[in-house]
């Protein structure tokens, strides 16, 4: 039996030929984090500007696993909390106010009953 191991699946490599590439749009992609969501580099903008800036030759399917492959990890996860009655959470911190037109760093100790809003 044949091993895998560097295929997707449809026996295409991945990243062989983007691998000297990679470092050009690894920047872009990071700085696409704090980009409004609508004016980020997609797979596909990305493999044009590889194409056309630095003359890559390789397929649009190389570029889109490797981006895949990149982004793999960095949805938002959400998870459903349970908060059982009677139980309380405690926070305790600083934040700065403005006290008598002074801006102060006061310390603040928050109780709060999450069973009240979830019901």
């Amino acid at each position: 039996m044949r091993s895998r191991r560097g295929t997707s699946g449809g026996g295409r490599s991945t990243g062989r030929r983007s691998s000297g590439f990679c470092q050009s749009f690894v920047k872009s992609l990071d700085d696409d984090a704090t980009a409004p969501r609508k004016q980020r580099h997609t797979a596909h903008r990305i493999w044009q500007r590889l194409r056309d800036e630095h003359g890559f030759t390789g397929c649009y399917t190389v570029v889109k696993d490797a981006v895949r492959s990149m982004k793999v990890g960095t949805k938002e996860v959400f998870l459903p909390l349970s908060h059982p009655p009677g139980e309380s959470q405690a926070n305790f911190g600083f934040a700065e106010v403005m006290l008598a037109g002074e801006s102060s760093r006061v310390a603040l100790f928050v109780v709060s009953l999450p069973y009240a809003d979830a019901v």
